[in-house]
């Protein structure tokens, strides 16, 4: 499965690196790999945006801006699976991959554009897609917000460690 894949993204696709099947997972991880292919096909306009840093944040900000692309192609897509393809998971990184090689298949079968997309979707799902989204966002930053916080007390807790000692 996974060389079919990788014949497809080399082949087909021409990402701007070479995939195998050994290295799929750590390429993807970033997000940056995932927004250029879909930004291939006409779906993430926002490319431009993405980042190729190997850093929590960037890879928190490229699976956000990716978010909407995959639920508009009505790819299952939430933190979980977000984690799991930051994380490296094989698995994970080639189950999307073929999910997107369906969908990305039959969007070019039918000739539709990312706007004709959107515009065919029901508006029920669309609005509560753009609440998940912000929840998504909204969770992300007070995760980062926390992480900060916790450098920073174990900053204080520190000095005040080596002030009391001294």
């Amino acid at each position: 499965m996974t060389d079919i894949l990788c014949r497809w993204l080399n082949e087909d696709v021409k990402l701007s690196r070479i995939i195998d099947p050994i290295n799929i997972a750590k390429e993807f991880s970033t997000g940056f790999l995932l927004g250029e292919l879909l930004n291939k096909h006409g779906l993430q306009e926002d490319f431009s945006f993405f980042s190729q840093n190997i850093t929590s944040d960037s890879k928190l900000h490229n699976f956000t801006r990716l978010e909407p692309t995959l639920k508009l192609l009505e790819v299952p897509f939430d933190t979980n699976v977000a984690q799991a393809i930051m994380s490296e998971n094989h698995s994970a990184i080639t189950r999307l991959m073929y999910q997107l090689f369906i969908a990305l298949g039959k969007k070019s079968k039918m000739g539709l554009t990312g706007v004709a997309m959107e515009t065919m979707r029901p508006s029920g799902p669309v609005k509560l897609e753009s609440i998940e989204s912000g929840l998504y966002k909204e969770v992300s930053t007070i995760s980062h917000k926390n992480h900060v916080q916790y450098k920073f007390n174990s900053g204080i807790e520190s000095w005040s460690i080596a002030l009391h000692n001294y």
